[in-house]
Order: structure tokens, then C-alpha cells, then sequence
């Protein structure tokens, strides 16, 4: 009996099912190798910061390699494309701030990013830990919102409706300046019924809007605004420096509670805080301390950012100051945070952090947990009030403490001290 083969005959449709497979490949790598490029420009940051003199390595350049524009002050010591890459850089001594540019390039070929190098001097900041109590008077008075004028018939008007908003601030009324709220009310209440001409800022530009006030029930002129002018709060005051006496604080900056948005600063001062006691967090509850402000000032506040407020200082330096450590130069591990919970001395306490980011921005760049037993047991953990505590690794000041994670409140997140000096030094460097 012979033996036969038999060989299965292509059909159309195993055609068709190659061809789709070929057609799905074609696109989705293409979107997998964009999708990649894009990962890997994200995680570099903008900015690399470098302190003069010291080594830095870059852990977040797997398979790059960074080329810096030329420098004198540069030395890429190793940068060599590698699946476990650390790109190490060496910096020269030096006494002022400069700045440079580096291209990070995938595989030492394909442009990925185009980013700023800083080299900063060597600097030594005292740890400061102090509860401190925050008075801001606001640039201009702020609208926070409108509310409703009961006339002399008992209508409910808004005299201001399509004229005001939310978030203008008011400079001037009737050719006259105005700082307080107290003052745009006065002005309105003589107005004696006629138009008034309100100066304001909206949306970074200047410009005038006429009002009509009502006269209320109560025999009093109105225009129908809710307005602030004034923002007080309790924080930690994070470090000084001892040569400029510019100090640094809370870590975020001062926001006005309806808005949500930072408060528009015209002067300030921060005063020694009185504390009363502390009110420990629980899950979903965040603890507080609960303090006065005191007439002690220590000093006067000069801008209010996102990183924190900042100004200069006028009270005591009884502390030894400790060089600065920069992102690239924190690790995971055992940290110990600076805040003062009674009296006015602060102490350390011991926490880990949990997380480094290097591509963290503004006052989340790290997660950081309370170990300390001591602290557990009279906080829980991170509470209102010690935003600003100074974050201490390996004898370098590394960030501060900025938020309490609310659900977790023995967990909170840390800002980077550069991120917290950039603010002032770079203005200065400018």
C-alpha cells in the first residue's frame, strides 16, 4: 500500500488573517516606540541642578547618554549607553551661579530632550524647625465673590452682576488707592448713591468698571462683594541662610481657601507662634497644632510661591548650618524631620522616605513616613502646621516636609530643598 502526503492548501482566508496581523504590527509599533519616546522625555526633568565641586549621578537615563553644551565647568565623567546607565557629572568649584544647556539622546543617536544645567555654589543653610505664625496683606483687595443687597423695598439685588468676579482684585476706587477692605467699604458707604469707579486687575490686566451702589435696608450703601485682604496662618519656618539672612517656610505657598489659588502677596511678616496644644490626626482626619501669633516678629515676607514663602529673617540663629544635598543626591532610607510641637525648641524626629521621585515637580517631590514612636504617639504622624519642617539625610538638608497624606496620616509628602531655594536664587542670579 502506498504512502501518500497530503500538504493542507492555503486558503484566502489565512491570506487575510496574515495581512491583518501584518497591518495591526505596523501600526502598533509605531505607537509602542512613540509611546516610549515619550515616557522616556517625561522622566527627564527640565532642569538638572548640580552643586559646584561635587560628583552627581543621573539614575533616570537608562540607555541615554547627555551631551552638555560647551563648559569649562562640566566634566560628563561616564556616559556610557548601557541598560543600567548612571550618568556621572563633575563639576568644577565655583563661587557664583552659572548656567548651561545638555541634549539627553536615546542610545547616544536620537534626540530625546533639551534640558537647563545649574551649577550652583556651595551653600550652608541653618535648619530652622520653629513654629512660626504667617500675616499677609494682600496686593490689592480680593474679590472672592457676589453676594445679594437687600434694598429699602426689600428687593434682592446684585449691583455688581457683570461687572466684578471672582479672583479681580481691587486697587483703586474713584481715583483713590485702596489697601484694606475696610477702605473700599468706607468709600462705598459715603458714596451717597452715585457711580463708583472701581480700579481692578483681572486676569494680569488693568481696568476700570462703574458701579451703582444700592442703599440697604440697614441705611447703608452697598455694592453687593464679598472681599479679603488679609491671610493669617501657622507653619514651620525651614531654614536660613546665615550670610543673606533669607529664610524659607512651609514648603507651598499661602492660598486663599475659596479661591484656591495664591494669595496675591503685598506684604507680610512672620512672627514667633505660641503653641497651645496639639490635636492629633486619625484616618481621614488630619491633626492640627493649634496655635496664636504673637507680636515677636522675625522677619518680613517677600514673595509667596508655590514652593513655599520666602523673605528675610530678623530673629536668632542659635543652630549650626548644614550643606545642601540636591535631588540626584537622596536615596531611600532613614531621614530625620525638624518641628517644634511644645515650647519653642524644636527637635528631631525619625521618618524614612518611602519615595524619591527625580522627575517630581514643585512640593510633591517625595513621600516620606514618621518612624518615631515619640512623634507617633503625640501627632499620629504629619499634622497641619508642620508644613515647612526641614528634612535632614546623611548630614546634608535635603527638603521640608509640605503635606499629610489624609488617609494616611503617618504618610506625607516632602519637597526638595532646590526646588525651595530656586525661588530666590535664581531671581538673584537673574
Amino acid at each position: 500500500m502506498s504512502k501518500r502526503s497530503f500538504r493542507k492548501k492555503k486558503t484566502s482566508d489565512d491570506s487575510e488573517t496574515k495581512a491583518r496581523w501584518w497591518m495591526i504590527l505596523l501600526i502598533a509599533l509605531p505607537t509602542i516606540l512613540l509611546f516610549l519616546y515619550g515616557f522616556l522625555s517625561w522622566s527627564i526633568p527640565d532642569t538638572i541642578r548640580l552643586i559646584s565641586g561635587q560628583n552627581t549621578t543621573l539614575t533616570y537615563a537608562t540607555f541615554c547618554n547627555l551631551e552638555v553644551e560647551e563648559t569649562r565647568s562640566i566634566q560628563v565623567t561616564s556616559s556610557e549607553v548601557s541598560p543600567n546607565d548612571q550618568i556621572l557629572l563633575t563639576t568644577e568649584m565655583e563661587e557664583d551661579y552659572s548656567q548651561t544647556e545638555a541634549v539627553v539622546s536615546l542610545f547616544g543617536v536620537i534626540p530625546l530632550k533639551r534640558v537647563s544645567v545649574e551649577i550652583w555654589p556651595q551653600m550652608d543653610l541653618v535648619p530652622m524647625g520653629k513654629a512660626i505664625g504667617v500675616d499677609m496683606r494682600t496686593d490689592g483687595v480680593l474679590v472672592l465673590g457676589l453676594g445679594e443687597v437687600t434694598d429699602a423695598e426689600g428687593n434682592r439685588v446684585t449691583p455688581a452682576r457683570n461687572q466684578l468676579f471672582s479672583g479681580d482684585r481691587i486697587y483703586s476706587l474713584n481715583g483713590e488707592n485702596v489697601r484694606a477692605k475696610e477702605d473700599v467699604i468706607g468709600k462705598i458707604a459715603s458714596s451717597g448713591g452715585k457711580s463708583v469707579e472701581l480700579g481692578i486687575l483681572r486676569n494680569g490686566n488693568r481696568m476700570q468698571v462703574t458701579v451703582d451702589p444700592v442703599l440697604g435696608s440697614d441705611g447703608t450703601y452697598k455694592i453687593g462683594l464679598w472681599i479679603r485682604d488679609r491671610a493669617q496662618g501657622i507653619g514651620t519656618l525651614t531654614y536660613v541662610d546665615p550670610e543673606t539672612r533669607q529664610f524659607g517656610a512651609i514648603g507651598h505657598g499661602m492660598t486663599d481657601v475659596d479661591l484656591e489659588e495664591l494669595l496675591p502677596l503685598g506684604e507680610g511678616t512672620i512672627c514667633q507662634a505660641l503653641i497651645n496644644h496639639v490635636e492629633k490626626g486619625n484616618e481621614g482626619e488630619p491633626g492640627e497644632i493649634v496655635a496664636s501669633l504673637t507680636s515677636q516678629i522675625l522677619g518680613s515676607v517677600e514673595q509667596n510661591t508655590d514652593c513655599g514663602i520666602f523673605g528675610t529673617y530678623a530673629g536668632a540663629l542659635d543652630s549650626a548650618s548644614l550643606p545642601v544635598a540636591f535631588r540626584d543626591q537622596v536615596t531611600d532610607g532613614e531621614v530625620k524631620i525638624l518641628c517644634t510641637l511644645s515650647g519653642v525648641e524644636p527637635k528631631w524626629y525619625d521618618a524614612r522616605i518611602q519615595r524619591v521621585s527625580s522627575i517630581a515637580s514643585q512640593n510633591i517631590g517625595f513621600t516620606v513616613e514618621i518612624t518615631d514612636p515619640e512623634l507617633l504617639e503625640l501627632t499620629g504622624g504629619i499634622i497641619q502646621g508642620m508644613s515647612g519642617s526641614p528634612i535632614m539625610q546623611n548630614g546634608c538638608l535635603i527638603g521640608a516636609v509640605t503635606h499629610v497624606l489624609v488617609q494616611d496620616p503617618g504618610k506625607g509628602y516632602g519637597i526638595y530643598i532646590e526646588d525651595m531655594l530656586s525661588q530666590h536664587l535664581s531671581d538673584k542670579a537673574a
